[in-house]
């Protein structure tokens, strides 16, 4: 039987994987999903969609020999380094407004200081106003 991809969920409007990470999508969709069981399969898929849509536009000139997935996985970025502009927009202008609106945390982690609010735009624009 033959198996050819004809779409990918669109896990958020206006974000879809980087061409770069869809031949690691599909092998590990093959080697890493736990297909026999239901509720591991959902739980593998998920996670292989994940790691999927969280790689970034790549600057071309810097990683051209470089597997995504192993660049992914590898040494943590030097916040000194300036980001590559396309993936600053995807950050900028999808994942941030994404988070305000979709993110909901449980209860417990604004008591734990888990995550916190560091301000509030809206009360700033009342300061700034004065």
């Amino acid at each position: 039987e033959s198996a050819v991809l004809t779409s990918l969920p669109q896990l958020l409007e206006g974000h879809m994987p980087e061409p770069c990470a869809l031949p690691s999508l599909l092998l590990r969709l093959a080697s890493e999903v736990d297909w026999e069981e239901e509720q591991p399969c959902f739980e593998t898929i998920s996670a292989e969609l994940a790691n999927a849509y969280c790689v970034l536009p790549q600057d071309p000139s810097g990683l051209s020999d470089l597997d995504s997935a192993s660049v992914a996985d590898s040494a943590k970025p030097d916040p000194a380094e300036p980001i590559y502009p396309p993936a600053a927009e995807v950050v900028q202008h999808t994942l941030y407004p994404a988070f305000r609106h979709y993110l909901v945390p449980p209860r417990d982690f604004a008591s734990d200081s888990t995550v916190m609010q560091v301000a509030c735009l809206e009360k700033l624009y009342k300061v700034f106003e004065r």
